[in-house]
C-alpha cells in the first residue's frame, strides 16, 4: 500500500490535514519567480525587438520591388519623392495600401507631384517599431497628427544632377529634379527608417551631416531612427537589407555608400 506524502497526515480525527507553505517557504519561491522572470523578460524582449526589425526589413523590400515595378513602367525614371511623404502615391500603384488622402506637394507651376497621408501607422509605408509618433523615442511634438507620412525616408541630394543619393528633390527646379535609376552612384542607400522628430515627420535628409549619416548632438533630428536596439534599417539599391548600428562614426560617404 502506498503512503501519503509528507504534506499529508491523518490527524487524531482520523481525517487528512494539510500542512501549508510556511512563509519562509513562500518567499523562496516567490525569490526564485523573479529571478527567473528577470533572466526571461530581457531575452523575450530582445526576441520580440528582432521580429520587429525583420518585419521592419520586410517593408523595406517589398519598397524595392515596388520601385523596380514603376522604374520598369516609366522608362528608367524613379517616383518623385515628394517632400515628408516620401513616394508613397507613386510606389501605391503596386503596394495598395489603405490610405486618408492624396497630398499635393509641388509648388505652384511646378508640376503635379504628390503623397499619400494615412490615419493609422501601420502597414508597409510603417515601421512596425513605431506604432504612433509619440512612442518614438526622439518625438518631440504636443499631440498626435491626425494624418501620418511614411516612417521610411528615400536618400535625397539638392541641386545637382551629379550628387549622390537615390532621388533628386529640389523644389525650385522639379522637371529637373528627377533621377533616374542607373544614375544612382555604386551600390548606395535607397531608403531608410526615418524617426519622428515632431507632429509630422522630420523631412530632412539631404545636408552633408545626412548624406554621412553620422550621429550628431547638434542634428539629431536629422538622423535616421535607430530604434531597433540601436539599429536602423537601410535598404540598398541591390534590394538588400542591411541593419547597421549607431557607434557614431561615419557611415556612408556622400554617395550613401557603405563606408568599409
Amino acid at each position: 500500500m502506498g503512503t501519503h506524502s509528507d504534506r499529508h497526515s491523518v490527524g487524531e480525527t482520523g481525517r487528512f490535514e494539510l500542512k501549508l507553505f510556511t512563509l519562509v517557504e513562500l518567499l523562496v519561491v516567490i525569490a526564485v519567480i523573479a529571478i527567473l522572470a528577470g533572466l526571461l523578460l530581457p531575452a523575450l524582449g530582445k526576441a520580440k525587438a528582432t521580429v520587429l526589425r525583420i518585419s521592419c526589413a520586410n517593408n523595406l523590400r517589398n519598397i524595392h520591388q515596388a520601385t523596380m515595378l514603376y522604374v520598369d513602367d516609366n522608362a528608367s525614371w524613379l517616383p518623385p519623392a515628394c517632400g515628408s511623404g516620401f513616394a508613397t502615391y507613386y510606389l501605391n500603384e503596386y503596394l495598395r495600401q489603405a490610405y486618408a488622402q492624396k497630398r499635393h506637394q509641388s509648388p505652384v507651376n511646378q508640376g503635379d507631384f504628390y503623397s499619400l497621408s494615412f490615419t493609422k501607422m501601420s502597414g508597409i509605408y510603417f515601421c512596425p517599431s513605431i506604432t504612433k509618433a509619440s512612442s518614438s523615442p526622439f518625438f518631440q511634438g504636443i499631440a498626435e497628427p491626425s494624418e501620418y507620412y511614411s516612417s521610411y525616408h528615400a536618400t535625397v541630394q539638392h541641386y545637382a544632377d551629379n550628387d549622390g543619393g537615390c532621388w533628386m528633390l529640389d523644389i525650385g527646379t522639379w522637371y529637373n529634379a528627377l533621377r533616374k535609376f542607373e544614375k544612382i552612384k555604386g551600390n548606395g542607400v535607397l531608403v531608410c527608417d526615418r524617426l519622428y522628430s515632431d507632429a509630422y515627420v522630420c523631412p530632412a535628409i539631404s545636408n552633408w551631416h545626412t548624406a554621412c549619416w553620422q550621429y550628431s548632438a547638434d542634428y539629431p533630428k536629422y538622423e535616421p531612427a535607430f530604434i531597433h536596439q540601436n539599429m536602423s534599417n537601410f535598404l540598398f539599391k541591390d534590394g538588400h537589407v542591411q541593419a547597421y548600428s549607431h557607434t557614431g562614426a561615419r557611415l556612408f560617404d556622400n554617395d550613401f555608400v557603405p563606408i568599409d
